[in-house]
C-alpha cells in the first residue's frame, strides 16, 4: 500500500510548490513538487524572468529531478535545455556572455534531446526561441 500525504502547499504568482510525503511499507521518501502555470501546450513561456527563476528554485534541492508536462515532449524538453543552459553559466560564470558561446550549442542541446529521447522534442519554433 502507497500513501502519498501534502504536507505543504504555496502557490505564487507562476508557480505551486508542494512538499509530499511517500510512505510504502517501511519506505519513506520527501518529495518537492513543483508546477509551473501558464505555459500551454506547444507554447513558449512568455516571462523568461520566471523560466529563471524556476529553474533556480528546483536546482536548490539536491538529487533527481523528473520533468514532465503533457505530452512529455516539447515543454519538458525546452525546460530540461533551460536547466542545462543556466547550469552551463554558474559553472562557466562570465565566459558566457551570450547564446552564442553556449558549448553544446542549443541546437545541439535540442538535436541530443530528439536523437536520445524523442524526435519531436522542443516542438515548435516559439519554444525554440
Amino acid at each position: 500500500q502507497v500513501e502519498v500525504t501534502a504536507k505543504t502547499f504555496v502557490e505564487k504568482d507562476f508557480y505551486i510548490k508542494i512538499d509530499l510525503n511517500y510512505q510504502k511499507q517501511k519506505q519513506k521518501q520527501k518529495i518537492e513538487y513543483l508546477y509551473l502555470l501558464n505555459w500551454s501546450d506547444q507554447a513558449s513561456f512568455e516571462n523568461m524572468d520566471h523560466i529563471y527563476q524556476f529553474c533556480i528554485l528546483a536546482m536548490k534541492k539536491q538529487g533527481l529531478k523528473i520533468i514532465h508536462c503533457s505530452a512529455g515532449v516539447g515543454r519538458s524538453a525546452t525546460l530540461a535545455i533551460c536547466f542545462l543552459i543556466i547550469k552551463q553559466i554558474q559553472i562557466l560564470k562570465k565566459k558566457i556572455q551570450s547564446w552564442k558561446d553556449l558549448s553544446p550549442s542549443i541546437y545541439e542541446m535540442v538535436e541530443h534531446f530528439r536523437v536520445n529521447r524523442n524526435p519531436v522534442c522542443v516542438q515548435t519554433v516559439q519554444q525554440f526561441k
